[in-house]
């Protein structure tokens, strides 16, 4: 008996190396492989466990029986493994063509697990100029293929190509539609409210609607600013699920901003609205550390303490230039400042006057704004 499962498992192994041999090949072309050389090293990560205890639970049942395992069993052991071999899939949906008849697409990434309770859509860069995202949804998806996390995915890391391709100079100008809609201006995170219209936001943002449609748990990856400290906007029913992640500020709310993420939270979804970083611009640290954000969400890594909870209706505060002039920062984003402390210079004709704090708080972003006309938005407090 001991014989015919030792059999049973050499075979099993041979056909786990060739299909892993034809699976590896499959991921190097998809763009998926996770830089692991040994093909021991990469069955153990896919199947590791899992393999070993359906294995002893083989064993068992063939010592019991007295007979050796059958054809059936053997099938049904085999089909066992492969479901829990990675399940992403890609499809591409088109969104419009342009004058010269180039196309604007949205890839989605679909990942189901056999026992997933749960579906997850995991969003960025729905404003064009919020780059972070992007790089970190691709390399959670990696992790998610290598843990084989419980629950279905639906991933979208660029969600607004159009945002994306909003360029002047090199600079990336796509938080608005500029080019299709100069009366309105919309910002692209703001209209859900243009989902039965036949513009172009309208079926854009449709789209992206139906597409969260059967998820229970919504991640909308944003970054703020030209300088940021990061921080969530969540509604206050749904605290626990921020936190622990130790992202520095959680945003609270209780009027609806009509975003993406809060649009789902109306549906009745968790529905998490992340700021991961400055805007306009990626760094790896600013990667790494997203990642880290989503892993201990998971639970990839244990929960943390160290978050500040603040409510956005009663102590987010907005700073408006008092004149134009060229605008010099003498203060970093998430550094705390008191009110009449000196924390920028404003060079105008007539010379220059130093800009005071008007709270005692923390100074969660700086505007994009190096030279801003009067009364342009400046900044956002956290106000104690």
């Amino acid at each position: 008996i001991t014989l015919n499962v030792y059999v049973v498992l050499l075979l099993l192994l041979i056909i786990c190396l060739n299909r892993m041999l034809r699976l590896k090949s499959y991921i190097i072309r998809r763009g998926l492989w996770l830089e692991r050389d040994s093909m021991h090293q990469v069955i153990m990560e896919l199947f590791g466990v899992f393999l070993l205890s359906t294995a002893a639970d083989l064993a068992m049942a063939s010592l019991e029986s007295i007979t050796c395992p059958t054809k059936l069993q053997i099938a049904t052991f085999i089909n066992h493994v492969f479901a829990v071999m990675p399940k992403f899939s890609l499809e591409t949906i088109p969104l419009h063509s342009t004058a010269s008849d180039a196309t604007f697409e949205v890839d989605v990434w679909r990942y189901h697990h056999p026992d997933a309770t749960q579906t997850v859509y995991l969003q960025a860069g729905i404003h064009g100029i919020e780059l972070t995202g992007i790089p970190v949804v691709h390399e959670f998806m990696k992790e998610i293929e290598a843990h084989q996390l419980v629950y279905n995915f639906i991933c979208v890391p660029l969600s607004n190509p159009m945002g994306l391709d909003s360029q002047i100079m090199g600079v990336q100008t796509g938080y608005n539609n500029l080019h299709t809609n100069q009366q309105n201006c919309w910002n692209w995170n703001r209209i859900g409210n243009l989902k039965d219209e036949p513009s172009q936001e309208g079926h854009w943002i449709k789209t992206l609607l139906d597409l969260s449609a059967p998820a229970d748990i919504i991640l909308d990856l944003h970054t703020a600013g030209v300088e940021a400290a990061p921080h969530i906007y969540y509604n206050e029913s749904q605290k626990e699920h921020v936190k622990g992640l130790g992202i520095p500020h959680l945003l609270s709310w209780n009027i609806s901003s009509d975003s993406f993420a809060d649009t789902n939270f109306q549906r009745g979804k968790i529905a998490l609205t992340f700021e991961l970083s400055s805007s306009r611009s990626v760094h790896s640290e600013w990667v790494k550390e997203s990642l880290i954000y989503l892993r201990r969400f998971f639970g990839l890594l244990p929960k943390v303490e160290g978050s500040r909870i603040w409510q956005t209706e009663k102590q987010l505060k907005k700073w408006y230039s008092p004149t134009g002039g060229i605008l010099c920062w003498h203060k970093d984003a998430g550094e705390t400042v008191a009110e009449g402390v000196v924390i920028a210079t404003l060079y105008t004709r007539k010379g220059s006057m130093d800009l005071k704090s008007p709270f005692t708080g923390v100074l969660l972003l700086k505007n994009p704004i190096h030279a801003p006309h009067e009364r342009q938005e400046l900044a956002k407090f956290l106000v104690e």
